[in-house]
């Protein structure tokens, strides 16, 4: 078994073992998100104009979508709007959101229309990002693209895909480049939904789709608090608390078109609604949701009175901020998840041990199927994954919990005097490789081809090895040789048969938007050849003394009662004994009787022998 596996395993390492356990540990450090400055967020909103537009969304329900983004953003961003369809307008010039801004494009909102010839996806983005031509570290970049069709802008044969070509092989690594994140939303089922899904992943962006327009506006929510950090506070059965560090508050709350208007109702006491409320109270009304904006709101503990929401929020600007680590919009099947929290005061993280001693942060997770959410505790003790006590920063990793799908994860802070929320929504994918294997002729082994199976993960980066456990324990490490831009090759030989080889796959590499990442698939278990299959040694030949009858083949002796070593010593001693003793006595009575007979002549009949047992006939 020894020299088997010796010596196979150095023709597969070819020169050595590979080193890639360490490489990933170091890799893993370098890849926990750090509490960076807060980067000033700039979003660019394209919506398609098309004509395909009046089926997929009659009702023009872009507009109210629209307004809700622009009522969310927060006064410190930047952002602008372009519409597309034959030509690209940029409706609203990008620029600081204030007042100013905000009133402009809720009138370009009004003025959306279905009208457009053509769908040209790739001129669109090409106008928007026009001075976004290098990254810039201290900007997020930010685009949400809607559209419901696809790339189409010529009736000349070929034209749309020598388009659609250019966007993925020219636009997309330009965007790459520049760091724009590029949210995409498919309003259709005819919507090229693969182009946009890869526009999206290519940029580390979220994609999204829908063939109901009246879900339009949840799914501006979702790209918004994907593209704009902004702190919120939790609703627990539509309460929330407010505390003397908030100077704005701005609610959202969903309703049924034909439901009861939503109230606002402050510590107070008078309640507030869309016809009553104070001039330091923004509230504005469409079909399907409410949003209200309150200046230097009071102390303590409001209440909505509305129907019950999971996607009703309640979003502040306040000095004291819930800073979290920069997330990814997606994940791969067995990615780690490494998240950092903490409490900052005008930029600066709080590390006074009398404030981090009363609050708590943790996490929770709520997934697509509808189930209760799950929950983690972040620590800032220096144990487990929190690398130093008490400097403020509250650290946890989420790994097994994240499966396939997407997931919206809350990180909460409760202070006892205040309380901060920050939502995030990661999908994730499948493993970055699809496994297929192969029996090697013969049954020497096994073949394992591997494939990249995410169109977002860059291949050329990728290193593939694997750890091959042993029956009598320790392991072997094993090189995947490439075989192809996107195909690798990993044989296993030198099985012992019938027994049992777990063998896990490690994959290092980096997204296409330049993330590094690192996974450990799903353990494979490959077998030895079974046992018949190897050729049995041919029976002894039996030898003239022991005739090989199957009846006469004697039975093992049975190991659990022991042998008497001392008995069959005295048994052997006394058998001999009494063989040389009959031998004796018969070689005795010969000599006797020779003695005693006659001699006779040569033309005599010799008379005949005694038998063995002395008796005559």
């Amino acid at each position: 078994m020894k020299t088997a596996h010796s010596g196979a395993a150095r023709a597969r390492r070819q020169g050595g073992k590979m080193a890639l356990r360490p490489v990933l540990i170091a890799l893993m450090l370098l890849l926990a998100p750090s509490l960076a400055a807060h980067a000033a967020d700039e979003v660019r909103v394209l919506i398609d104009v098309s004509g395909s537009m009046k089926r997929t969304d009659p009702n023009n329900l872009r507009a109210p979508a629209l307004r809700l983004l622009v009522g969310l953003l927060p006064a410190d961003s930047r952002a602008g709007v372009w519409t597309f369809g034959q030509y690209v307008n940029n409706t609203v010039p990008e620029g600081a959101v204030d007042r100013a801004w905000r009133a402009q494009a809720q009138r370009a909102a009004g003025a959306i229309h279905s009208r457009g010839l053509f769908t040209d996806i790739g001129a669109a983005l090409d106008r928007a990002t026009r001075d976004w031509q290098e990254p810039d570290p201290d900007t997020r970049r930010s685009i949400i693209l809607l559209s419901d069709g696809m790339v189409d802008v010529s009736k000349e044969p070929g034209a749309n895909d020598r388009a659609r070509r250019r966007l993925l092989k020219q636009t997309l690594p330009a965007l790459q480049r520049a760091g724009i994140n590029v949210h995409t939303i498919a309003l259709s089922t005819e919507a090229d939904a693969a182009l946009l899904e890869r526009l999206a992943t290519g940029t580390g962006a979220s994609f999204e789709q829908t063939d109901s327009a009246e879900r339009l506006q949840r799914l501006f929510l979702r790209l918004f608090e994907r593209a704009v950090a902004r702190d919120s506070l939790p609703l627990d059965d539509n309460r929330f608390t407010v505390d003397d560090s908030i100077s704005e508050l701005t609610l959202l709350a969903f309703r049924d078109p034909a439901g009861e208007p939503v109230r606002l109702l402050p510590p107070g006491g008078v309640e507030y609604s869309h016809q009553q409320h104070p001039p330091h109270v923004r509230w504005h009304r469409e079909n399907g949701y409410e949003l209200v904006t309150v200046d230097k709101p009071a102390a303590g503990e409001w209440r909505l009175l509305a129907q019950l929401d999971p996607d009703n929020r309640v979003m502040i600007v306040t000095d004291l901020q819930l800073q979290t680590s920069e997330l990814p919009n997606n994940l791969l099947a067995g990615e780690k998840l490494p998240l950092k929290a903490s409490l900052t005061e005008d930029g600066k993280i709080i590390d006074r041990q009398e404030f981090l001693e009363v609050i708590a942060l943790r996490v929770e997770q709520h997934g697509e199927d509808g189930t209760p959410p799950r929950q983690w505790r972040l620590s800032d003790n220096g144990l487990g994954h929190d690398r130093r006590a008490g400097d403020g920063v509250f650290e946890l990793q989420l790994d097994e919990s994240l499966s396939q799908g997407a997931h919206r994860l809350s990180v909460l802070v409760d202070g006892r005097t205040f309380q901060r929320q920050k939502n995030h929504t990661v999908r994730v994918y499948a493993s970055p490789l699809s496994v297929e294997r192969d029996a090697l002729p013969g049954g020497e082994g096994w073949r394992l081809d591997l494939r990249r199976a995410v169109d977002w993960v860059d291949a050329e980066s990728l290193r593939i090895g694997a750890n091959l456990r042993l029956p009598e324990g320790g392991a072997e490490q094993l090189d995947a040789r490439r075989q192809g831009p996107e195909h690798w090759q990993l044989e296993v030989r030198g099985l012992m048969p019938g027994l049992s080889y777990p063998l896990t796959l490690e994959v290092a590499g980096r997204t296409e938007d330049g993330r590094e990442f690192r996974v450990q698939l799903d353990t494979i278990e490959l077998r030895g050849p079974a046992a018949q299959d190897t050729p049995a040694e041919p029976p002894a030949e039996p030898t003239p003394d022991e005739p090989h009858t199957e009846e006469n083949t004697p039975e093992a002796p049975d190991d659990e009662g022991g042998i008497n070593w001392l008995f069959v010593g005295a048994v052997v001693v006394v058998g001999n004994l009494a063989l040389f003793g009959i031998i004796g006595i018969i070689v005795h009575m010969l000599r006797q009787r020779r003695m005693a007979m006659p001699s006779v002549g040569e033309d005599e009949e010799a008379p005949e022998a005694p038998s063995d047992d002395g008796s005559k006939d």
